[in-house]
């Protein structure tokens, strides 16, 4: 399958983007037709005794679909439960990644490698565990690992499988978002869910996150790329409401744990900072910025350009603070909303019952948090 991909771009010299959706990584190309050796062997005697194979025992597609694949494997005895067949089938896949990524560097062609369905099934979870322990230790899934990922090649949702923590779209698809009981293939509202998963690991391997501070100190390398974007954000919230907030000098940078930059090449995308308020209370998003090219629908709450990347990378290091919350001047049915869509994120938030003074007098805010609620009183105007 990798090797049709191969033979197009080694042929043309006209193909600039290489786009690879990867299958289950058992099957085999033959003569006849692509082979499933792990299908073959958990549905061998009609094994799973499901729907689906109540249905295919009693149909026309019982030679194709079933002797076909249990008949090859059983002649040329291709048993997952092998290692060595789980071996081959492994390096099979991660080498041919390897030579696409090598040749397309070589000529010049961008490529995007992403899961699209699962890559084994874990009918047998003996077998799918000695199968990624076989991954992990082959040497062109190492070799893989190392490359630096860059506009010109991305792995989306690497390494794929999510023991090892990585990522797949077939788990997006619900029953309504396939074609029926018997054909798991994703119907019209299916695509479109691929689709937007795509989309959305894309754009997070396309941006990147530059720390402007991180942890209390200033990171010095960001700072000529830092201090350009600080000068744009200036100038286009000029006009803005709020665009005293957004002046070099009024943003609270000293009292930042944490503000970083998401960066799409050269461009700023937005910024958000990480404001320590008091002892035991952090607050997040604070002098949120999206910079103009970069606005989305504000009617819709998950339209994020980073899809909420930047936001993640600071919580995974701000599991020490006692109170961290989120406040917003405007109703809170934005962080109801934003919690019933990214439960993965936000299962833990609370949205308070009422809007507080944070720090002054008349700076009345809408609270998202998470923590000991008890901490809020230290923010709370006038009692600090």
């Amino acid at each position: 399958m990798i090797e049709g991909v191969l033979r197009e771009v080694l042929r043309s010299d006209s193909v600039t983007k290489v786009i690879v959706a990867l299958g289950n990584w058992y099957r085999i190309d033959s003569p006849q037709g692509v082979i499933d050796p792990e299908w073959a062997f958990f549905n061998k005697g009609f094994g799973l005794k499901n729907e689906y194979m109540t249905w295919l025992i009693n149909s026309p597609f019982v030679e194709k679909n079933y002797h076909f694949h249990v008949n090859y494997c059983d002649h040329f005895q291709w048993f997952i439960s092998d290692e060595k067949v789980r071996r081959y089938s492994i390096d099979r896949i991660l080498f041919s990644l390897f030579k696409l990524y090598e040749i397309c560097k070589q000529k010049g062609v961008d490529v995007e490698i992403f899961q699209l369905l699962k890559p084994i099934r874990k009918n047998d979870p003996e077998i799918a565990k000695s199968f990624v322990s076989e991954v992990v230790e082959n040497e062109w899934f190492q070799k893989l690992d190392k490359i630096e990922k860059t506009d010109s090649f991305k792995l989306l949702g690497w390494p794929f499988f999510d023991d090892l923590g990585g990522d797949h779209a077939q788990q997006i698809l619900t029953d309504e978002m396939k074609i029926g009981k018997l054909d798991s293939h994703p119907n019209q509202k299916g695509h479109e869910a691929l689709g937007k998963w795509f989309n959305e690991y894309e754009s997070r391997t396309r941006l990147k996150l530059v720390p402007y501070i991180s942890d209390g100190v200033r990171v010095e390398e960001n700072e000529d790329i830092c201090h350009e974007a600080f000068l744009q954000m200036q100038q286009e919230s000029s006009s803005d409401r709020l665009a005293f907030n957004y002046r070099f000098d009024q943003l609270n940078l000293p009292s930042m744990r944490f503000f970083n930059f998401m960066f799409d090449g050269d461009e700023p995308v937005q910024a958000s900072g990480c404001q320590v308020m008091s002892e035991n209370v952090v607050r997040v998003c604070s002098r949120y910025y999206l910079f103009d090219d970069f606005r989305t629908d504000s009617s819709d709450p998950l339209n994020k350009v980073d899809d909420f990347f930047e936001l993640e990378y600071v919580l995974e290091r701000l599991k020490d603070v006692p109170l961290l919350i989120w406040s917003r001047e405007k109703a809170p049915s934005f962080f109801r909303r934003i919690k019933a869509a990214k439960p993965e994120l936000f299962s833990d938030w609370k949205v308070h019952d009422t809007k507080i003074e944070l720090l002054y007098e008349n700076n009345f805010q809408n609270i998202f948090y998470v923590g000991d609620i008890s901490f809020l009183d230290e923010v709370t105007h006038p009692t600090i």
